[in-house]
């Protein structure tokens, strides 16, 4: 039980005093990034609140693990590698997105050939040092596995606490296939930073925390080769990549929208759900998913 306490408990300190201390210079700075006009209608505040909270991410579990795995092990070392390398290419969207008065950073295909990159780098670590494939050949699914999981987990932050509760039920599916130490680092540093991102947030985690978070996810789902069980429990991220890809593809083929604004959580703040509702209703959707797969795949 200390293996599991003391490393949660540390992680959730650094993340929440990181956090603290970026929500007092980003504030100070008025780093505040545009927010689209649409989102403003319902929600003034989001356009004072400011971004960047995923650097604390990239700070704490870094840190926390430095103390608490085996750096030896490719395993540990590979997926703070992943965290960075999506994290950086979030990071640089979202610095790009205090320059424009609109809140767009990378061009849609700047943002994909990025994580293209990034997810290259990563699958080329996996293969060289981990020796996670016994072919080339199956590196192609485990590239469009990173690529697809960090697009999903970018749609689907938008709401305030969204993001970091509803990753928790997929952290703790890791814990309990065998990864706990750096699965239980990243559950204790969501739990930081909800201190402050939770309704009303003071700071949003940016792309360069979705990315880092999705990014060490997605690697450590194909070091432990757990990718189908991870995916499954991941449901609302699917649910969200979802609703987003058939927004994009109706309105450019047809040349009209199937939802009022898109992705599906957005489309709930439209229609007058508030922060709460809408995080306990999407929540609930991966932890009962993490309780099907746990039963299904027989993880106890």
């Amino acid at each position: 039980m200390t293996a599991i306490l003391l490393p949660l408990i540390l992680c959730c300190l650094l993340s929440a005093l990181a956090t603290w201390a970026l929500v007092a210079i980003l504030n100070r700075t008025r780093s505040f990034v545009a927010v689209k006009p649409e989102l403003l209608v319902k929600d003034e505040r989001k356009g004072r609140t400011p971004f960047f909270g995923g650097l604390a991410f990239l700070f704490a579990i870094t840190l926390t693990c430095a103390f608490f795995c085996d750096w030896s092990e490719p395993e540990t070392w590979i997926a703070i590698c992943s965290m960075w390398i999506f994290g950086l290419s979030g990071l640089a969207d979202d610095l790009l997105k205090l320059r424009t008065d609109n809140g767009d950073g990378f061009t849609v295909r700047q943002k994909f050939a990025s994580q293209v990159i990034s997810a290259l780098i990563v699958i080329c670590l996996i293969q060289a040092f981990a020796h996670r494939y016994d072919s080339y050949l199956y590196m192609i699914p485990g590239f469009v596995w990173l690529v697809y999981y960090v697009n999903a987990y970018n749609i689907t932050d938008g709401v305030d606490a969204l993001a970091a509760c509803s990753v928790i039920p997929v952290l703790v599916l890791l814990a309990l296939t065998g990864q706990q130490t750096m699965a239980v680092i990243a559950a204790g540093c969501m739990a930081g930073f909800l201190i402050f991102n939770s309704s009303p947030a003071r700071i949003f985690m940016g792309d360069v925390g979705s990315h880092a978070v999705a990014g060490l996810i997605a690697a450590m789902a194909v070091l432990g080769k757990t990718e189908i069980p991870v995916f499954c429990s991941s449901l609302l991220f699917f649910i969200e990549f979802m609703s987003s890809l058939i927004q994009i593809l109706s309105i450019r083929l047809l040349g009209k929208k199937v939802f009022a604004i898109a992705p599906l959580h957005h489309l709930m703040e439209y229609k007058g759900f508030g922060p709460w509702k809408i995080v306990i209703i999407f929540s609930a959707v991966n932890i009962l998913a993490t309780v099907a797969v746990c039963l299904l795949w027989g993880i106890v």
